[in-house]
């Protein structure tokens, strides 16, 4: 016993000093570049980046070198920019680094990459991303914001991922086995052939509270497309994607379950909310799917499965009836406070709030947001034309 106490005492004075000993590295005080910062810096240390624009060499391709340290913003995204100029990616996480490896307050733009245009994780490594814009990143390959890959864990929570492109993931992709956790999060006008929103190929991934808004693919899935693993999407929210298959989300060789999901605006030839192609296996539970612009709503393959219960379903341009097995749903106007102006929040009178369903169940991914006169859907062609400007 008294061995035991000795070791974890001795364990607690090292831990204290360790925690005593990090130091916070200043930029551009202590260096000019953020670059000179990370390569000094030491385990446990933090770099703490002041407002503007940092560019130039010194300020792209960073590398924490199996470092973990967290490197942060003084002032946030919206104040200080890690500007790529279109030469290199802004970070890259290649050595081992673990979760404890931090970036916050950041936006991260005009990368230009092969892949990861914005950030590349590779195998073994991990990182944790908060508070961060990646915009306007470009790639010929995959990962127009973000790439991760071979088993490479990232956690994102307050992410944007604006204007990003790529042959595949305009804005993340994930593969080989990598882990995507998300939260509280956007991706906003991404565009790629396939996927223009998120691609998962074999990678675990779960989503929270994570919304898709006018992300396009010239071929398949506009919003998100996953394959070959296990994925959990909780409130999430699809409006206005677009692309030839699968508008808003799409699934293959994969099992999927969709809670309290909003599928708004969305537009494709075949599944413009939902594509099951071959061997997947999507559950979707107190959902809204209302209102998508063009398209089979829900296209099912036919060695898939898709269900569908407890939800509401209403006013589709590719019909109401969906594939799979329907039951104890609801075909009424959700009262949406004002979708064609993004707002997918729900009227107080919507019958898709708990005190106004037998169920007892909010739907969708929203709650109640608005009161006064009930919503009237728009139904101009101008304001249809309006919504894709």
């Amino acid at each position: 016993m008294r061995e035991a106490l000795r070791v974890i005492l001795v364990a607690a004075c090292v831990a204290a000093t360790t925690a005593g000993t990090a130091a916070v590295i200043h930029v551009p005080d202590d260096y000019l570049t953020i670059h000179e910062a990370v390569d000094v810096a030491a385990e446990g240390d933090t770099v703490l980046v002041g407002p503007g624009v940092h560019g130039g060499s010194g300020n792209r391709n960073i590398d924490f070198g199996g470092v973990n340290m967290v490197l942060r913003s003084e002032e946030g995204p919206e104040a200080t920019t890690i500007d790529c100029g279109g030469f290199g990616r802004g970070f890259h996480f290649h050595s081992g680094e673990s979760l404890s490896s931090v970036i916050e307050g950041f936006r991260i733009a005009h990368g230009s990459a092969l892949y990861g245009g914005g950030l590349w994780c590779e195998a073994g490594s991990a990182v944790t991303i908060r508070d961060c814009i990646f915009y306007e990143n470009s790639v010929s390959q995959g990962g127009g914001g973000i790439k991760c890959e071979g088993g490479s864990t990232i956690i994102l929570d307050e992410v944007t991922l604006e204007d990003n492109t790529a042959l595949r993931g305009g804005g993340i992709i994930a593969t080989g086995g990598s882990v995507l956790m998300m939260s509280n999060s956007s991706f906003i006008s991404n565009t790629a052939s396939l996927s223009g929103g998120l691609r998962c190929e074999a990678s675990p991934t779960t989503l929270t509270n994570v919304l898709f808004e006018a992300n396009l693919a010239y071929e398949t899935v506009g919003g998100m497309a996953c394959f070959d693993a296990t994925y959990i999407l909780t409130n999430v929210a699809f409006r206005a994607n677009t692309a030839t298959t699968g508008g808003g989300f799409g699934s293959g060789n994969a099992t999927t379950t969709l809670d309290n999901c909003t599928f708004a605006l969305n537009a494709a030839t075949e599944g413009s909310a939902v594509h099951c192609g071959e061997g997947a296996v999507v559950a979707m539970t107190n959902a809204i799917v209302a209102q998508q612009m063009a398209g089979l709503t829900v296209f099912c393959d036919p060695a898939s499965s898709f269900s569908i219960t407890r939800s509401c379903i209403y006013a589709n341009a590719g019909g109401d009836s969906l594939c799979g097995d329907r039951y104890d749903n609801m075909f009424q106007d959700p009262l949406f406070c004002d979708v064609w102006g993004g707002n997918l929040r729900l009227h107080l009178a919507s019958p898709c709030l708990p005190d106004n369903n037998s169920w007892g169940e909010l739907l969708g991914a929203f709650g109640g947001g608005c009161t006064g006169p009930v919503p009237v859907e728009a139904s101009s062609w101008g304001s249809i034309k309006a919504l894709y400007r």
